[in-house]
């Protein structure tokens, strides 16, 4: 019973260990995905700062044409 009960226990360690290890793999496949993500969002946040948007040349043509 005893070397059956161990046995029992690599056999759960070892899929503990194999799901632990999936689980693992999928996280280095997932952390690089994200990464490239908050790259290009703080990008167009300081342009409207800094530039005119659009909507804000079209009203300033629109106060010209109507002034």
């Amino acid at each position: 019973r005893a070397v059956f009960e161990t046995q029992m226990d690599i056999e759960q360690f070892n899929k503990i260990a194999t799901m632990l290890g999936n689980t693992a793999s999928e996280d280095r496949a997932v952390k690089p995905k994200p990464a490239p993500k908050p790259k290009p969002a703080p990008k167009p946040k300081p342009a409207p700062v800094n530039k005119p948007t659009v909507a804000q040349k079209v009203k300033e043509a629109a106060k010209k044409v109507i002034s």
